[in-house]
């Protein structure tokens, strides 16, 4: 961002950015093809399964997540995955994230406060606009997602995992999450991104 953050071109520290979403059995309506004269028709069940997420973009391209079928996310989620994530990420890490409760409950500052290397920032209230995480939500959705009808809460699952997977396969399009935020990046900033494998 701007300021030419030197350490993050020389790859001593990994921008990161967190957020929650969540998916239902409800499918998420999107234009599409049919004959003409066809109104496509989606049968879903009416049932109230739901499926929360959380993953974090970073600006090396990549995407790691979480599923929690069934569940809210809360504090032991988030601690949960700052940990798994913490022991696939090396050195050190600035994660930008909400103001969410669970993000400020005093379990995951004695979290922070145990790992150091890992340095929170909050984004501004009210501001998904700059936060790159948003546009893996949307880009699943929209994209990946569309007209979606499942069973039940197991299939629902395994689609958002595959797509979720999808995503994590293509690097190009987890660097332009970064670059669609309104997170002012300057241009050395951008370069280096946008040239990484």
């Amino acid at each position: 961002m701007e300021g030419r953050p030197k350490k993050l071109i020389r790859g001593e520290v990994t921008l990161c950015f967190l957020d929650e979403s969540g998916f239902s059995s409800t499918p998420f309506i999107a234009r599409t093809w049919a004959p003409v004269g066809k109104t496509p028709v989606l049968i879903h069940p009416f049932n109230w399964e739901k499926l929360s997420a959380i993953s974090v973009v970073t600006s090396v391209g990549r995407l790691y997540f979480r599923l929690h079928p069934k569940k809210t996310i809360r504090t032991g989620e988030v601690i949960a995955f700052l940990g798994q994530f913490l022991r696939q990420v090396p050195g050190r890490i600035i994660l930008y994230w909400d103001g969410i409760p669970p993000h400020r409950s005093k379990k995951v500052k004695k979290f922070l406060v145990k790992h150091p290397r890992l340095q929170v920032r909050r984004l501004p209230p009210y501001s998904p606009d700059l936060n790159p995480d948003e546009g893996v939500w949307n880009y699943v959705k929209t994209r990946e997602l569309p007209n979606l009808m499942v069973r039940d809460n197991y299939e629902l699952v395994r689609e958002v995992r595959g797509a979720l997977r999808r995503v994590q396969r293509r690097p190009e399009i987890i660097r332009s999450f970064l670059f669609e935020s309104e997170l002012p990046w300057d241009n050395e900033s951008r370069q280096f991104i946008a040239g990484l494998p």
